[in-house]
């Protein structure tokens, strides 16, 4: 015990002590707590109780509070000034047991947790701090006064991962003050109010239904529009606060919020403030942390006596965490459109965030719409904007997450396939999605669930076919009249509907250290250069046979070495060329001379309009 307690004092006298102001010239003092968000975010709380969430490698702060005076103050009914207190602890030390624990009245006085932590001997029973609930794996709990009005500020934070992103908040005025303090919030943007609803699953995997509430708001740290930057993936980042204890016992409103710009201020009187701020990356993370917010501040019920533990995180849905990842398939369409799709099986984990995709680590934004084919034979059909939280309505409410519009992907029982429409693709992504969809091979996938869990794996891209359309024999007899082997009429509004045979372009070795041979062969008739998806599209033998109608009777040839970001680095070949075999080879270097990194690339074969890609991977 004595060890426990010279321990606990060392780190409070080095790192928690209230700083002294800092003098001119020198160095800002020390945050009382400093702690990791989601990413490179920071959460920083000050000696006089106000508190940062910074961004990685910046001064200037996504979000601050402070508790000030407000309205018409009085003085504490305490007399003289309070001591400066400050104390980190976590649940489960001696003196902080609370909840169902076998020693949560710790001074066994027939009470629990009538001692709050915060330096004084608040039941008078000639010991300090002997009896107060500890929250949390980190809780710094300080003493605060401003214009006469005494306060007890308590954080709570959670070493859980899903968790990691929120900071819990615990306000409680002194019970003798007479005026009003308030909680003033400031951030980049404005705050919006919003109705913040998330499916969440029990251990069990049974759906449910939390939130409330909330106000929110981005702040940009990329460069997305006013009017698309808040769905552009990783452009903003999403800030939420809410109210956990939104009504008291009698049922009587909650505190009084009010909004102007960028600043949100909570009216405190002299009940407890229990509130929480969250970030996230998307609309979804945010509201499904939101949500399980108000999950750990309701906390557990002994089903005996009824009695109410707050403040208990509930445990993860097994299922969601044990099922199989789904495997994903990806097509690029003629219209410039990107298909997300997967077959869902009984039992797989299913709540993923649609806005949080990412193929070759480029991310996709947000679909607009989303259906599901169940294996029962029901389709349904949801329009998704991530920036308007009334766009999806259920009984004249809106919701926030499409999920809640489709009951089949809440359950773990249902089967069916999911897909994900991307309308709105960035020009240049969808050619770099396009082009690599050419290649063969496998690409990265990478997202996120709705509860933050992540998800990795490898993609299938394909190119899509156009429903309906004129089929491949069409446009090849269109094209080429088999017995003069010539171009009839004008063929260039079907030329970009034929896909160059991936065959006409190979690398060896691939992965390769030094140098990479490319074959590459320029194509003697239409059966060689292209190729169809179904043999019943195939053109007849005669069209099969004919030269290829090239722009000037011999294709002009190139081959180019792309970034998977679409940035040309190095032409190694360029020239008109007759039909037959070539090679030319590549060092791993641009056309500067600089070795490029270690990782995935594509080579480019173009002859005319067509063109054909492979994925070839260097390793220095």
């Amino acid at each position: 015990m004595r060890m426990i307690v010279r321990i606990q004092v060392a780190l409070l006298l080095a790192f928690l002590s209230v700083p002294a102001p800092a003098r001119s010239g020198a160095p800002a003092p020390r945050p009382l707590l400093s702690s990791k968000l989601q990413g490179e975010m920071e959460f920083r709380l000050e000696a006089d109780g106000s508190f940062r969430i910074l961004a990685a490698g910046s001064d200037d702060p996504l979000l601050q509070g402070n508790l000030a005076a407000g309205g018409s103050a009085g003085r504490s009914r305490r007399s003289g000034e309070a001591k400066p207190f400050f104390k980190l602890t976590s649940e489960g030390v001696p003196g902080g047991l609370r909840g169902f624990a076998a020693g949560a009245d710790d001074d066994r006085d027939g009470r629990v947790d009538e001692d709050p932590l915060d330096g004084l001997d608040n039941d008078q029973d000639g010991l300090v701090d002997e009896d107060f609930a500890a929250i949390g794996d980190t809780m710094g709990a300080m003493r605060l006064q401003r214009a006469g009005l005494q306060f007890r500020q308590e954080i709570y934070r959670w070493a859980y991962p899903h968790l990691q992103p929120a900071v819990f908040l615990n306000i409680v005025p002194d019970p003798g003050a007479d005026g009003i303090a308030r909680l003033r919030l400031e951030a980049a943007g404005p705050w919006v109010e919003a109705d913040v609803r998330a499916t969440r699953h029990s251990l069990a995997g049974k759906a449910g239904s939390w939130g409330g509430q909330a106000m929110v708001t981005t702040s940009g740290t990329g460069t997305g529009s006013e009017e698309d930057g808040a769905c552009a993936a990783g452009s903003e980042t999403w800030l939420g606060v809410m109210i956990l204890n939104e009504m008291d016992a009698g049922g009587s409103p909650g505190p009084r919020m009010f909004t102007e710009d960028g600043v949100l201020e909570i009216d405190l009187t002299d009940r407890p403030l229990s509130l929480v701020v969250a970030t996230g990356d998307s609309w979804l993370q945010l509201a499904g942390l939101l949500a399980e917010a108000r999950r750990v501040y309701e906390g557990v019920a002994d089903p005996v006596s009824g009695r109410r533990a707050r403040w208990i995180v509930p445990a993860l849905c097994s299922p969601c965490r044990l099922a199989e990842p789904p495997a994903f398939a990806a097509e690029t369409t003629p219209g410039g459109d990107l298909v997300l799709r997967t077959e869902l099986a009984a039992g797989q984990s299913r709540l993923v965030d649609p806005d949080l995709f990412r193929i070759m680590d480029l991310p996709l934004g947000h679909p607009s719409r989303l259906v599901w084919r169940g294996a029962d034979g029901a389709e349904q059909t949801v329009v998704w904007d991530c920036g308007d939280f009334g766009a999806l309505v259920r009984g004249g409410e809106p919701v926030s997450a499409p999920w809640m519009l489709l009951p089949a992907l809440q359950s773990h029982e249902d089967s069916g396939r999911l897909e994900l429409w991307f309308d709105d693709l960035d020009p240049d992504l969808f050619d770099t999605l396009d082009t690599a969809a050419q290649a063969d091979g496998p690409v990265a996938l990478a997202g996120r669930y709705g509860d933050g869990r992540t998800l990795r794996g490898e993609t299938t891209l394909s190119r899509a076919q156009v429903p309906g359309s004129a089929g491949p024999t069409d446009l090849a007899g269109a094209m080429v009249d088999p017995d003069l082997g010539r171009r009839r009429d004008d063929p260039f509004a079907d030329r970009s509907r034929l896909t160059l045979s991936p065959e006409l372009l190979n690398g060896w070795p691939n992965p390769f250290r030094d140098r990479i041979q490319i074959r590459f062969k320029v194509p003697a008739s239409v059966g060689e250069a292209f190729v169809w998806d179904d043999d019943k599209d195939r053109p007849e033998d005669s069209v099969l046979q004919a030269p290829v109608p090239w722009e000037g009777g011999q294709p002009q040839a190139s081959v180019k070495i792309y970034s998977v970001t679409g940035q040309e680095l190095m032409t190694l070949h360029t020239g008109q060329h007759s039909p037959g075999e070539f090679t030319v080879q590549w060092d791993g270097s641009d056309s500067h001379g600089r070795p490029v990194a270690s990782g995935t690339y594509f080579c480019k074969l173009q002859l005319d309009d067509w063109s054909a890609t492979r994925l070839i991977v260097y390793l220095r």
